[in-house]
């Protein structure tokens, strides 16, 4: 459920919970491991225990560098705007991780992906996000923002291939293509 974005707690909220997670983390591993044997329990535990988190804190972080590029190079667009945010998206993939809401009516929705790699699972899950882009017409703009070239290019080519109405950024570089 979308929740009103306040900047300024969220990321002061983010910013504890990761140094929280990272306290956890160093009481976790130790000073040396003895054989393989341990070193892969310890890696286990860590990645039962932490996986979760480490994806999500990094892709809430992403959601406000969202924030901030959009409003950086769309200021007078989107200066006004009302942020509502979603970054756990609990009701399934159709939802969006950013929406920015005008007068009672939306003016941007955004979906931010942190993943670095376009591995299989990533490719089917990002193919359903472009083609949550492209079932229905709307008029406010609707973005896909990543953080690295790899998948930039690869949301690059689906987005060209399928005629999908969408803006794509990689934060990282600050490159931007629009479709169609």
């Amino acid at each position: 459920m979308a929740n009103r974005l306040n900047y300024t707690l969220e990321k002061e909220l983010l910013s504890e919970s990761v140094k929280s997670q990272l306290s956890r983390i160093k009481k976790i591993i130790p000073d040396s491991v003895s054989n393989l044997n341990d070193g892969i329990s310890i890696l286990k535990k860590l990645r039962i225990m932490e996986y979760d988190y480490i994806h999500q804190h990094e892709h809430s972080a992403l959601v406000f560098d969202a924030v901030d590029w959009l409003t950086k190079y769309h200021e007078s667009e989107f200066k006004n705007l009302e942020w509502s945010w979603n970054p756990q998206q609990e009701f399934g993939i159709m939802e969006f991780h950013l929406q920015g809401v005008c007068n009672w009516s939306v003016t941007i929705e955004a979906k931010v992906i942190s993943s670095t790699r376009t591995i299989t699972t990533i490719k089917v899950y990002l193919k359903k996000i472009l083609n949550s882009f492209s079932e229905d017409t709307v008029s406010h703009s609707r973005y896909c923002l990543v953080n690295n070239t790899t998948m930039f290019m690869h949301l690059c080519n689906h987005a060209f291939k399928f005629k999908m109405q969408v803006t794509i950024v990689d934060l990282k570089s600050e490159e931007v293509k629009v479709y169609p």
